[in-house]
């Protein structure tokens, strides 16, 4: 399976975070529904690009956790939202992208986050 867009939907009337994945193209409609309902927005995607996702929710007044790597370091800081550091080193991109999409990711690298640093 490929790298999906996580988002984490914290409730105030529950304990436990839910967990919502996506994988396919979903309507502008429903992402914002999706997006409202939040609390917060946890990712570790690494191949956003300018990183929309984030600023949607941020433009919500929704906090943000991301990891400090690509395009949403032009508009995320320490200030504004909640930034997971990448390791030192580079990994390799998942080689199902390098697979499917050689144009943009073959033989290329992005930043390596381990779950310690997520939590």
């Amino acid at each position: 399976m490929l790298p999906t867009c996580s988002l984490l939907i914290f409730q105030s009337k529950i304990t436990t975070p839910i967990s919502t994945s996506l994988s396919k193209k979903t309507p502008r409609e429903t992402l914002l529904s999706l997006y409202s309902s939040c609390t917060c927005y946890v990712t570790t995607e690494r191949a956003l690009g300018g990183g929309l996702p984030q600023m949607e929710m941020m433009s919500m007044g929704k906090p943000v956790i991301s990891i400090n790597w690509g395009g949403c370091t032009e508009f995320m800081n320490d200030s504004n939202s909640f930034l997971i550091a990448p390791e030192q080193e580079l990994e390799p991109v998942h080689y199902k992208l390098q697979k499917t999409r050689p144009g943009l990711y073959l033989g290329h690298k992005w930043a390596k986050v381990t779950k310690q640093s997520v939590r």
